[in-house]
Parts: C-alpha cells; structure tokens; sequence
C-alpha cells in the first residue's frame, strides 16, 4: 500500500472546552448541517446495576444548520459515554460488565485522555472529509491527486507551471482550514515509514511536538539525503532537492499567500 500524505496545524486557537462553540468556529470549512454528538459504546441497566455493549448508536446533542443544503457532518465528542454513565455508577466494583467491554475498558475511556478530542466527519462523492482535532494540534482535511511519493517529487522540480498548479490547489485547501482553526504553521509529511512515528505523536503540546520533529531521533540511518525543507525556501527557489534526496516533512508558513 502507498504512503498517505498526513498534514498538521500546529498551536490551534478553538475553544475545545465547548464543543458547540469548536464546531461553530468551524462553520467557514464545514458549511452544512453538523451534528454534534458521541457514539454510544455502552448501555447501563442502572435498576440491575449492569454494563453492557451498545449497539454503536449515534446520540445528537446538538445540531448546527450552518448550510440547509450543504454536507452533513458528524461532530463526535470522544470518550464521551463513559463520562456520562460514570455520574450513575455508586461504585465500580459493584457492576456486572456483559460483553467485551469490562471495567478496564470504561475506566481506559474515562480516564486516559483520548487519542483526538474531536473528530469531524462528512461522506462526500468522491472521498470522506475528516478533521482531527487535539489539545493543541490539528491533523488537516488533504485534497490531493496522488500519495506521499507522487507529493514528494514536485519538490525535485522547480515551482512552475504544472508543478506549480499541484502544489498551490493543494497548498489552498490547507490554508482555508489553517486560517479558521487559528494554526500558525503546517506541516506535511508521509503516514508511514519514519512519518509513522511523528503521526503518533500528534496529540503532544505543539512545542514539544516541534522539538520531536526537529529532533530527527525517528529517522533510522539519518544523513544527509533525508532531509526537512520549509516551504517558502522551494517556492522562491532557494532550494530544489535533487533525485536521491527524501523529504522528511515540509514546513509550511504560508508567508506567500499571507502577503
């Protein structure tokens, strides 16, 4: 299988404490009916003090008409259930857990913080739009004809023409959502490989997530044909990589679309 491109908004501003308020900022890169909600893992008889598996049902808490006619979108609260049964619950060790889930599944959902806050949904014809929201961090909606591999070698070209057209149509998608979310800057790199250990580390603080991906500590054999690039370095022609160079991540400032 090919390598996706991942690409990730550094030190959002939204206010992730309410997620109606984080959904409603959203609305410029949303533009439809949003429901905003959680899946629901668990079902708790409280007469018979029993936990058992749900049947994954959608609960709406709340609906934003951005668009009458536009995309629908899910809005899912993560580790939601749990936080809502816990209050019902006079103590752990008395309830009978039915099913695969257990009491150190629940206690894991109520407790651990989870992967992503929030997660934005939308089927679309051509492909479903997502949005992964963190403490911090923001993984980005990518539009683009191709995976890591075929993204990676407009950086061996100068910035023109064809070259030129991918990369900004790509480059106008991220912007649209960087600019609503409040980031400061993006960046790219590829889902697998030595990409897969940054993607796992994108529920971090910004700051430390930063010193990470500088760190380079992920890179196996590191040298000098791996490399990190900022994007305004390609776009006004300070740097082409050659042929036997491979791009770590690019680091997106979007100082050329800002000014």
């Amino acid at each position: 299988m090919g390598w996706d491109i991942v690409a990730i908004g550094t030190h959002h501003t939204l206010p992730i404490q309410n997620p109606v308020e984080t959904a409603q900022r959203l609305a410029p890169i949303l533009d439809g009916i949003v429901s905003v909600g959680y899946t629901k893992r668990y079902n708790y008889d409280k007469e018979s003090n029993i936990i058992s598996e749900s049947t994954l049902d959608w609960i709406e808490l709340n609906k934003l008409n951005l668009n009458p006619n536009g995309w629908r979108y899910t809005f899912e609260i993560n580790n939601e259930d749990a936080r809502r049964i816990h209050p019902l619950i006079t103590s752990l060790d008395d309830v009978t857990w039915i099913g695969d889930y257990t009491k150190e599944f629940f206690l894991d959902d109520l407790f651990d913080p989870p992967y992503e806050i929030y997660r934005i949904e939308a089927d679309r014809p051509r492909a479903t739009f997502y949005l992964d929201i963190f403490i911090e961090n923001i993984e980005f909606d990518v539009s683009f004809n191709g995976r890591w591999f075929t993204f990676e070698d407009i950086f061996k070209k100068p910035y023109l023409r064809d070259n030129k057209q991918k990369l900004d149509d790509f480059r106008s998608v991220i912007y649209a959502q960087l600019k609503v979310t409040g980031c400061d800057n993006a960046f790219y790199f590829p889902d697998q490989g030595f990409g897969e250990a940054l993607y796992d580390t994108i529920n971090l603080p910004s700051d430390e997530w930063l010193v990470y991906m500088l760190s380079r500590q992920y890179i196996k054999d590191d040298d000098n044909s791996q490399v990190i690039i900022k994007m305004s370095d390609y776009i006004t022609g300070k740097i082409v990589l050659s042929p036997d160079q491979n791009v770590i991540c690019i680091i997106d400032d979007f100082s050329d679309m800002i000014n």
